[in-house]
């Protein structure tokens, strides 16, 4: 059964975001010619960030893996790989919870911008939107809630202290833990590239075009003054 769930979740998410950009295409900025730069990412910020991805990947890979395509036990060399992206994955949810939960605390500007559901149902004009908008900071906290709880419930699994139903229990929260995980990321990427050009950028070399900045973050933007200085809270 999970693994019928799981292919048709995944697959119906990545339809949604096909659909969702033929017929609404970018968000209110199309990229033209490079402008004046803002500073919007730490070194240290994209290191955590590129980290924490590249283990969720590998998470979900090697999980996915096996119990939908193998539909087998995670063991062996996959289950050790896991295992050690796991643990890096812990560490950089906590470090990026760290840096970024000051900067994700709702304000009242971020009532507008969910009103209008971040722009993407069409509507032009500029949206108030901080260092993170009101999207970002809840795919932030989701992020929090079901990492902290694939990784307990992981936990939990590599330390069978529990009785069998119980075992059975927690193996299903993981899984289905990781399903909705594994969903919000498919929707973050395609947020953060097809539908925001200009916003890997910021994850890859720091800056932003003050444009790009102007439309998806113009509070940040006031609040940085427009400057190399990036980094500002709200």
């Amino acid at each position: 059964m999970f693994r019928l769930i799981s292919l048709i979740a995944v697959a119906g998410t990545a339809a949604l975001c096909a659909l969702h950009y033929a017929t609404f295409g970018t968000r209110r900025w199309r990229p033209g010619e490079s402008g004046p730069s803002v500073y919007r990412f730490s070194v240290w910020e994209r290191l955590i960030h590129a980290f924490g991805l590249l283990a969720f990947l590998t998470l979900a890979g090697t999980g996915f893996w096996t119990v939908v395509v193998r539909r087998d036990p995670l063991d062996g060399w996959l289950w050790m790989v896991h295992a050690v992206a796991g643990w890096v994955f812990g560490i950089a949810m906590v470090l990026m919870t760290l840096l970024w939960a000051v900067d994700c605390r709702f304000a009242s500007h971020d009532w507008t911008w969910t009103k209008r559901f971040g722009g993407y149902l069409g509507g032009g004009g500029k949206l108030p939107a901080g260092r993170f908008n009101a999207g970002q900071k809840v795919f932030f906290w989701c992020s929090v809630v079901l990492g902290l709880g694939t990784l307990a419930s992981g936990l939990a699994l590599m330390l069978p202290v529990f009785d069998p139903p119980f075992q059975e229990s927690i193996c299903q929260v993981h899984r289905y833990g990781s399903l909705l995980f594994v969903i919000s990321v498919i929707v973050h990427l395609y947020v953060a590239t097809l539908a925001n050009p200009g916003t890997v950028r910021s994850m890859v070399v720091g800056t932003v075009d003050a444009e790009w900045a102007e439309h998806h973050h113009p509070l940040w933007l006031d609040d940085t003054g427009g400057t190399h200085d990036g980094g500002s809270r709200e």
